[in-house]
């Protein structure tokens, strides 16, 4: 009995595991910026859409930063932002 309550418990922190990877985070898109991981980096935030992306963080406050291919464009599309970020 106690082998199948630890397997299930076990089965369910497998699947909080796949919950959090899985889950939507808001995208930042940057202009002229790279972020790398851990660096503490001051950004300008100016853009309407990313104004109100800054004031909707909850209490997790967890975005992703991806910088634009071309600086000009002024409401970036998937395809114009780089496939990976921080």
């Amino acid at each position: 009995m106690a082998q199948a309550v630890r397997a299930e418990r076990d089965n369910n922190q497998e699947d909080t595991k796949v919950s959090e990877q899985d889950r939507a985070l808001p995208i930042l898109p940057v202009r002229d910026t790279v972020l790398f991981p851990h660096a503490v980096l001051p950004l300008t935030v100016g853009r309407e859409g990313s104004v109100q992306l800054i004031n909707s963080l909850g209490e997790d406050k967890t975005i992703v930063v991806v910088a634009q291919r071309e600086a000009r464009v002024d409401t970036p599309q998937p395809a114009d932002l780089y496939a990976v970020g921080t």
